[in-house]
């Protein structure tokens, strides 16, 4: 039926529409996939293989990666990845991104998305106070004339931490007419602070050397190489 060469990106996710058009009106439709690869050590992943009527326009999210941890007032990025999984090029699209109260807090314009094509459209977000300690975040793409709207939105979910800076307490406020005075409890800086923080390091991905939450790596030694392992039969491996 057809042949799909994995050449041009091999590390990453790739998606394909087969036409089965012409098997309609059979009972039955069955399926077969054969794959060859070299080396002969690498693997070819398949997955999320669906039978489906075909729409012209369909746009929708397959991915919202947001990230581990933002602190109030800073800046975070949400990257929202936009598939065409329509028959028809798409020209222009919106994609939205809520809050768990349903307030925009960002919003970006698309373009252009040929069928089975995507696209990654960055939005920022800054936590507020109110979104202490977790904060959950809605993408939603809309686009004229979609056929499918069951796809088109997506949750995340991210920790808000607080400054951590010294604050002011004992915060008091009297109203004077049309005025408010306020008076508060100035934090002492004379005094050091210190901040805790606990991490295991488990739940990170394994051999990772860059995705660790807010710990930034450092090659101290500044070779090419960043670990070293022994196998049982005496062999040293070099990552």
């Amino acid at each position: 039926m057809r042949e799909i060469k994995l050449n041009e990106n091999p590390d990453e996710w790739q998606n394909y529409v087969i036409d089965l058009g012409e098997y309609r009106n059979e009972e039955f439709i069955q399926i077969g996939l054969q794959a060859f690869n070299l080396p002969v050590r690498s693997k070819i992943d398949m997955d999320n293989l669906s039978v489906f009527d075909d729409l012209k326009r369909n746009l929708g999210i397959t991915e919202i990666n947001v990230p581990q941890r933002i602190r109030v007032g800073e800046q975070g990025e949400v990257v929202i990845t936009v598939s065409n999984q329509g028959t028809e090029k798409v020209d222009a699209f919106t994609v939205e991104l809520y809050d768990k109260d349903n307030k925009l807090i960002a919003s970006s314009n698309g373009a252009g998305i040929e069928p089975a094509g995507t696209q990654k459209v960055n939005l920022i977000v800054i936590p507020q106070a109110k979104d202490l300690y977790e904060m959950t975040v809605t993408a939603v793409v809309n686009c004229q004339g979609d056929q499918n709207l069951s796809n088109n939105s997506k949750t995340g979910k991210f920790a808000v931490a607080p400054l951590s800076y010294p604050a002011p307490t004992e915060l008091t406020g009297m109203k004077n007419g049309t005025n408010v005075k306020l008076s508060w409890k100035a934090p002492d800086l004379t005094k050091p602070y210190y901040e805790t923080t606990f991490e295991s390091f488990e739940d990170y991905p394994s051999f990772t050397v860059s995705d660790l939450g807010e710990w930034s790596m450092i090659d101290a030694d500044a070779k090419e190489y960043t670990m070293q392992f022994r196998t049982s039969d005496g062999r040293w491996i070099e990552l």
